[in-house]
């Protein structure tokens, strides 16, 4: 009997107490599951923790994670949902520990995450240095903000760094009816805040977020940003997932609509947004980013992430479906590596698609790189940029530093019903919109194709190798390709390069000094311009600098001439006797070289 008793006592768990008095120096600890619940419940309790009285959140202690946590046997299906610790306003350094296996499924459940609300006082609130993995979160029909570390950052300055998220599972289902749906707020780490800053740096998030039927904001970091933020060095594989709902869907960030300093930040991630409702946004690194701040930074940033989206409304982009930036806003050296893809739903469709930024609204913004294809299907009206879409009309003027597209643009429409297909397609700016001015600095690159294709009706291409404008509006180039020519919607003043012997690169007018600004027609600053209007009986091609085009040739896909009528007019040269339902190739040649076109 006594040899039982004996084995029986060594079963027992043996306790383990906390030690430490709260201190940064001295933290308080926690070194087993027991001790983790028994830590949110004194925070959210306001109760004794290690002989220390926890008030106001743990205002201002030191809290330090001893061993790895794994929850599975405190929450999950059949067991439980987990409740998170807070509001909470200490600090707590898990010691590169791992905590896992966290299970949250509740309907009216607002507050998500490992903690819940975080507080930032006097002191700044750090969390850092730990591993999350294999968290699952289930919700449906309600307000939620949530990631896995914490719902939100509510007050004062928190810091978020050296966080490893594995294997994210967040779910979100909403109830349909987007005007009384839920508004979600989502992210890999947070779901937003309205903090006097947030930090969060030197991580690595992974895993994957659902939402179906709702109004949300999601990030591969944080849903939305309503105050400041900082992004550094981060990286995230986050595959965000959304059918049927409406906001702001990115890499890093749904929805940026404060300060913010972002650089040296990498999203892996694919996006695919199906069915969006209402004007949506999607972007591998912002979804939109409607507003600057003087002071913002953007720069050293990459998505290498797919983009897809399909809906009626819709602003999308490699590195952002909507992107801002003024004078005082520094944003450079940003590449994009993902093939952006979209369809358009239904009639009056009208998607504006970049390389970079769907809707671009950039002051002035350096390095920009666009290396993926960008393919716009069926829309009624498509605006699509190697670097940006369309330049929203509140923008003054834009400046172009040495910026590149080496990406193919496909457009097709295979829409028979559609009668008014318009295209405005450009190797770096699709469309100038209402821009007073545009600025082309540096060496600015283009060398990706232009495909138009379809079976519907095509009214209208406006396709040019840099920019489309619809004039009269001042457009500035210091491109190396013309050899630093300034051109504007009153004169042309040739510059030489060192060297040089003779000026380049006149416009239509060019010994008067007269501009070739063209009223609604495809402008561009480089050499050729052109538009490409299908016929009855065949093709026309239209040009604004027609002294500079020597001839005009339609050849098969194998680059074979064909036997076709090509006739010049006073504004370029109409092609006939070619059925308009092939497919070809229209070769201009001008004294810069030769431009192939693809028609269909």
């Amino acid at each position: 009997m006594s040899r039982l008793l004996s084995f029986t006592l060594l079963a027992l768990p043996v306790a383990i107490f906390a030690a430490g008095t709260g201190t940064k120096d001295d933290p308080l600890t926690i070194s087993s599951v027991e001790e983790f619940v028994q830590f949110r419940d004194a925070v959210n309790d306001s109760s004794e923790y290690g002989g220390v009285k926890l008030v106001d959140g743990a205002k201002g202690l030191w809290f330090s994670l001893k061993s790895d946590i794994d929850l599975s046997s405190v929450c999950g299906k059949g067991v439980g949902s987990w409740t998170p610790i807070g509001p909470f306003a200490g600090s707590f350094n898990g010691g590169g520990h791992t905590i896992s296996n966290l299970y949250m499924d509740e309907t009216y459940l607002k507050s998500v995450g490992v903690f819940g609300q975080l507080f930032g006082g006097e002191d700044t609130l750090v969390i850092k240095d730990v591993h999350l993995a294999d968290f699952t979160m289930n919700f449906e029909t309600e307000t939620i903000y949530g990631g896995a570390v914490a719902s939100q950052a509510v007050m004062g300055n928190i810091v978020i760094s050296d966080v490893i998220v594995e294997n994210l599972n967040f779910t979100l289902k909403g109830d349909g009816v987007l005007t009384n749906g839920f508004s979600a707020m989502i992210g890999g780490v947070i779901g937003n805040t309205v903090a006097t800053s947030l930090e969060i740096s030197n991580s690595n998030i992974s895993g994957s977020i659902t939402s179906t039927d709702g109004e949300t904001d999601i990030g591969g970091i944080m849903g939305a940003a309503p105050s400041p933020v900082i992004l550094h060095d981060n990286e995230v594989d986050v595959d965000i997932k959304v059918v049927n709902s409406d906001g702001g869907f990115g890499g890093l960030v749904g929805e940026m609509v404060s300060k913010f300093n972002i650089s040296g930040n990498v999203s892996k991630g694919d996006i695919k947004a199906d069915s969006l409702k209402g004007y949506s946004y999607v972007g591998g690194i912002f979804g939109v980013n409607p507003f600057a701040s003087m002071g913002d930074v953007l720069e050293n940033c990459k998505n290498t992430g797919k983009i897809e989206a399909s809906g009626t409304e819709l602003a999308v982009g490699g590195i952002a479906g909507f992107l801002s930036g003024n004078a005082q806003v520094k944003i450079s050296n940003v590449t994009n590596e993902g093939e952006v893809i979209v369809a358009a739903l239904g009639t009056g469709s009208e998607p504006i698609v970049g390389g970079v930024a769907g809707i671009y609204d950039v002051e002035t913004a350096e390095g920009f790189v666009n290396q993926a294809n960008i393919t716009v299907k069926n829309a009624s009206t498509t605006y699509a940029g190697g670097i940006g879409g369309y330049i929203r009309d509140l923008q003054d003027s834009v400046t172009l530093k040495e910026c590149e597209n080496h990406g193919d643009i496909v457009i097709q429409n295979d829409n028979e019903d559609e009668d008014d297909w318009t295209v405005y397609a450009a190797g770096i700016i699709g469309n100038a919109g209402e821009a007073k001015a545009v600025a082309i600095e540096g060496r600015n690159v283009a060398d990706g194709e232009i495909n138009v294709s379809g079976k519907a009706l095509l009214r209208e291409a406006f396709v040019s190798t840099i920019v489309y404008v619809k004039g009269p509006v001042p457009v500035i180039a210091l491109d190396d390709v013309i050899d630093h020519v300034e051109l504007n919607v009153k004169e042309l003043s040739p510059k030489k390069s060192a060297g040089d012997d003779e000026d380049k690169g006149s416009g239509d007018d060019g010994e008067n000094g007269k501009s070739a600004v063209a009223q609604g027609f495809a402008f561009d600053v480089l050499p050729l311009a052109y538009r490409v209007n299908r016929t009855p009986f065949g093709w026309n091609v239209e040009f604004i600098r027609n002294e500079a085009v020597s001839d005009v040739k339609i050849l098969d896909l194998r680059g074979k001439r064909l036997n076709a009528a090509v006739t010049k007019n006073a504004r370029g040269f109409d092609i006939a006797g070619v059925p308009v339902n092939g497919a070809y190739i229209i070769s201009i040649e001008t004294k810069n070289g030769v431009k192939n076109i693809k028609v269909n």
